[in-house]
């Protein structure tokens, strides 16, 4: 279900390796309009 305008929600991640993990949407419309992020595991 996608998330509502200002809404939250929690992420649980499991990576076995150190090195930024990026997330993103996969619609060209939103991606111009920065709707990415990343998680940077150490």
């Amino acid at each position: 279900m996608p998330l509502q305008p200002d809404a939250a929600a929690d992420l649980a991640l499991v990576a076995g390796n150190a090195g930024d993990r990026v997330f993103h949407c996969h619609a060209i419309e939103h991606q111009k309009t920065e709707m990415t992020g990343y998680v940077r595991v150490t």
